[in-house]
């Protein structure tokens, strides 16, 4: 999206915590997008949500609203077609069937 980030993530049990993690990618993204845009100070505002998944189902519908965002925006007509999507295959191996009739593929 033009102005904000969805991403989900599966932390390993070794793992960072979450909000170190999240520190990281914000600092590193900052860093070279504004680099890229040539410009200095803030990139992202200080604002997150955070929310931990606990059902399949849960997990669905969070992905589904994802993929679907920059449709429902009205940017692109396939969730597909919008080059910063990306879901990952083993996502296709969990839901089959789901992906099949709700994921519009």
């Amino acid at each position: 999206m033009p102005n904000h980030v969805h991403t989900v993530l599966t932390l390993k049990n070794d793992s960072l915590p979450l909000y170190k993690i999240l520190q990281n990618h914000k600092r590193f993204t900052a860093m070279q997008s504004n680099q890229i845009l040539n410009r200095r100070g803030y990139f992202w505002d200080h604002e997150t949500y955070d929310h931990l998944v606990k059902t399949d189902d849960e997990l669905f519908n969070i992905v589904n609203y994802i993929l679907n965002n920059p449709v429902k925006a009205g940017f692109v007509k396939d969730w597909r077609d919008w080059k910063g999507n990306y879901l990952n295959p083993l996502l296709f191996e969990k839901f089959p069937n789901e992906i099949a009739n709700s994921w519009y593929i």
